[in-house]
């Protein structure tokens, strides 16, 4: 699990672009009803790349120069969102992905003007291949700590307009997790899984540096709720 910093956040806010920020939230009366809890939902597919991945890479990228180069490992919506920044900074950005590679995605990320490699094998391959590339910035999901603080900004949206038990997320490469786990009031990280976990305030986080677990998740509805 990441460790971002929250006096971060504020800075990250000033650096990502507004199509990506405040994004929809709202309270959904039939999940409400039918999880007996009070349930927000935070849309973050409203913005150029259908994900919240703008937002980590905007701040992931804010030091980039034009002429740079930059490259990652993805297979989606990671490589789609440094194509799209690195092209608004001037950055000639080259995506390693694994095949076989989404065609849609494929022609997404070259038309944000970035170099698609495809690299025969999975993700491991394509991440070794993106590491070996000389005189270029490589920007690794769920390793650079910025890419959780540009993250937290969803947090911290959340967290201004109501409090919560629980968030529900996709826990992916751990940016996300991360930064949501970290806030203007932070929550702690109590339970994970493979396609969503429980931050509780109150409950003591994870030692620093130490991997996130991944157990089963419970059933039991936690109250109130925020789905991102």
């Amino acid at each position: 699990m990441l460790d971002p910093i929250v006096a971060h956040v504020d800075a990250a806010r000033t650096v990502i672009p507004a199509v990506f920020l405040d994004s929809p939230q709202y309270e959904d009366e039939l999940l409400n009803a039918a999880l007996g809890t009070r349930v927000t939902v935070k849309v973050e597919t409203a913005n150029p790349l259908l994900s919240f991945k703008g937002r980590a890479v905007s701040y992931a990228l804010r030091k980039v120069t034009a002429g740079e180069r930059v490259v990652c490992a993805s297979s989606g919506n990671f490589g789609q969102a440094v194509a799209f920044v690195g092209r608004a900074r001037g950055a000639r950005v080259r995506v390693y992905a694994p095949t076989p590679l989404n065609p849609v995605k494929r022609e997404r990320i070259l038309a944000f003007g970035a170099h698609v490699v495809e690299v025969t094998g999975g993700g491991e391959q394509a991440r070794h291949a993106a590491a070996a590339a000389e005189d270029a910035l490589l920007l690794v999901d769920g390793v650079d700590t910025a890419l959780a603080e540009g993250a937290a900004t969803i947090a911290q949206e959340l967290t201004a307009a109501a409090s919560f038990d629980t968030i529900v997320a996709p826990v992916g490469d751990g940016s996300l997790i991360s930064g949501l786990a970290c806030g203007p009031a932070p929550m702690h990280l109590q339970h994970a899984s493979s396609g969503s976990f429980r931050l509780g305030a109150g409950h003591a986080p994870l030692p620093r540096s130490s991997p996130a677990q991944t157990p089963t998740p419970t059933h039991s509805p936690p109250r109130p709720a925020a789905q991102t």
